[in-house]
């Protein structure tokens, strides 16, 4: 548990500044991204991060977009959510961990959904192996 959070906390100081940067709401206030507690979740140990392998995981079609959350989605809210994702040597999403969410509803239906993701697996030496990687998930109300 201890080292989970130590990677969701490095991640965070990494990825939150960079992606606030990119990300273009439609709306004309920014977006206030805010760490949501750690999970219940521990990476197995093994596994890699994106830059450590000679081919990072490929995601398979068809890919299942998470559901927006109604009210957020009737008050015209949009929103903004950064996983770390662990992928094993099959290709299986193990873990999701919640870096910063705009909203904790955006939070829980990005989870739910990426659990679901089927993966090419990450390759190092011509072996499969396990992978986490930051992905960011965005919502937009058009």
């Amino acid at each position: 548990m201890r080292l989970f959070q130590s990677v969701l906390a490095f991640l965070a100081l990494l990825c939150v500044p960079a992606c606030q940067q990119e990300y273009k709401p439609s709306a004309e206030l920014p977006l206030v991204l805010r760490p949501i507690p750690p999970q219940n979740v521990t990476f197995k140990r093994g596994y890699y991060s994106g830059e450590q392998v000679d081919q990072k995981p490929v995601l398979i079609p068809p890919i299942s977009v998470p559901s927006y959350p109604k009210e957020l989605r009737n008050s015209g809210i949009d929103g903004l959510i950064h996983l770390a994702v662990a992928i094993d040597e099959r290709g299986n999403v193990s873990e999701v961990g919640i870096l910063t969410a705009t909203d904790e509803a955006f939070a829980v239906s990005a989870r739910e959904t990426v659990m679901r993701w089927k993966f090419k697996p990450g390759r190092k030496a011509g072996k499969a192996v396990g992978v986490w990687l930051l992905q960011p998930v965005r919502f937009t109300v058009n």
